[in-house]
């Protein structure tokens, strides 16, 4: 009889569970989920699952998975919560959620352009390529398929 009246506050204490996050966080959750399997498919050459054999195909299904796992429980949320949740969104809920994710990706690209323009200012700077010494006396270097390239003056109008 006690296991009885126990069952309905399990579920209860589960659907709790999955109401429990908010937008902000189930969109940082489809965002992580997006990165992870990104990266699998980056490792499996962005192919399409039709290019694959079928061992390379299960590998990266299985890959997947573990990614979505990995992020889920990273977050502490049970894939079941997760599901539930998910199916659980109302319209309302869904344009939250999609407008967190908004954000989300437009930090994160702003922290990828802050880190390249970091990166960048202590590599070389942009290289400048000139033809010729000047507009009256322009060079062009060209391979000729001989041992070393020839340097080739071309005399232009002068405006003397």
């Amino acid at each position: 009889m006690a296991r009885l009246l126990s069952l309905p506050l399990l579920l209860a204490g589960s659907l709790a569970a999955a109401g429990d996050l908010s937008p902000a966080q189930k969109a940082k959750i489809q965002y992580e989920q997006q990165k992870a399997l990104e990266e699998v498919q980056k490792k499996y050459g962005n192919r399409k699952p039709s290019e694959l054999s079928n061992a390379e195909r299960r590998a990266m299904a299985q890959e997947q998975a573990e990614a979505d796992r990995k992020v889920l429980e990273r977050n502490g949320v049970s894939h079941k919560d997760w599901a539930v949740s998910s199916v659980r969104m109302g319209r309302s809920e869904k344009s939250q959620v999609e407008a967190a994710g908004k954000e989300l990706q437009a930090a994160d690209e702003a922290a990828q352009k802050k880190k390249a323009g970091a990166a960048g200012s202590n590599g070389p700077s942009e290289v400048k390529i000139q033809r010729g010494f000047g507009n009256d006396m322009p060079a062009v270097m060209e391979d000729k398929g001989s041992s070393e390239p020839e340097i080739e003056i071309q005399r232009g109008p002068t405006n003397k």
